[in-house]
C-alpha cells in the first residue's frame, strides 16, 4: 500500500506543517512573555539563567597554593604551579 503524493499536495502539506510550527513559536513567545510562571520555568530550566550554589556544579581547590582561574565557554581552566586542569561544566577534568 504505497501513498502516491503530487507536487500540489506536498506543497499544501508543507505549508500546513510550517504554519503550525509558526503558531507554536509565537504561541510559546506569547505564553513566555504574558505568564510569570511560565516564564520562571523558563528561565530556570531551559535557558539555565537562575543557576544558584544549591543546583550547580562544584570544583574543590582547596590542595591548591595560590591557583590561577579562568573560566571560557564551557570550561574552567585551573593553572597552578605550571600545571594546567581543564573542567568541563559538569566537573569532568579533561586534561
Amino acid at each position: 500500500m504505497q501513498i502516491t503524493w503530487d507536487i500540489e499536495t506536498k506543497k499544501k502539506v508543507a505549508i500546513g506543517i510550517s504554519i503550525a510550527v509558526a503558531s507554536l513559536i509565537i504561541l510559546s513567545i506569547g505564553f513566555y512573555i504574558g505568564n510569570r510562571n511560565v516564564r520562571t520555568f523558563f528561565d530556570r530550566y531551559i535557558f539555565r539563567k537562575e543557576i544558584t550554589g544549591n543546583n550547580a556544579s562544584r570544583i574543590d581547590i582547596t590542595d591548591f597554593e595560590n591557583p590561577s582561574i579562568y573560566a571560557f565557554d564551557q570550561y574552567i581552566t585551573i593553572l597552578d604551579k605550571h600545571q594546567m586542569s581543564i573542567y568541563t561544566a559538569s566537573r569532568k577534568k579533561r586534561i
